[in-house]
């Protein structure tokens, strides 16, 4: 799976992070009921799912190198993995949060908000 850039990211913007695939060409990053997803998102889709797709780039909380994923309608809540699975959780400011919420591999966004 490649998680594509149409430019480059910058820190405290609001963006949709687009998910490709050879066959998955309008599937986001969104949020739902405090789980991490990836969703079809196009005219049909609902004004929430709309808002849940949109996040903020920041830089990571435990590695200004790494980035943090922040939700834009639930700001300090964070997309994070835990149990196999991506969540989204408030910060609750403990350091196996802030590790567990940092990723390091490169993204790409579209700005079309």
């Amino acid at each position: 799976m490649d998680i594509g850039l149409s430019y480059p990211l910058t820190y405290g913007l609001y963006a949709r992070f687009q998910v490709t695939t050879d066959k998955l060409l309008d599937y986001w990053l969104a949020h739902e009921n405090g789980l991490g997803w990836i969703k079809k998102l196009n005219e049909l889709s609902s004004p929430d799912l709309f808002e849940n797709s949109v996040f903020k780039l920041v830089p990571g909380l435990a590695d200004p190198n790494c980035y943090s994923i922040e939700s834009k309608n639930y700001p300090g809540h964070y997309i994070r993995h835990q149990g196999f699975r991506a969540k989204l959780h408030p910060n609750d400011g403990t350091d196996l949060f802030k590790r567990s919420e940092e990723h390091t591999s490169e993204l790409q966004s579209h700005h079309d908000l």
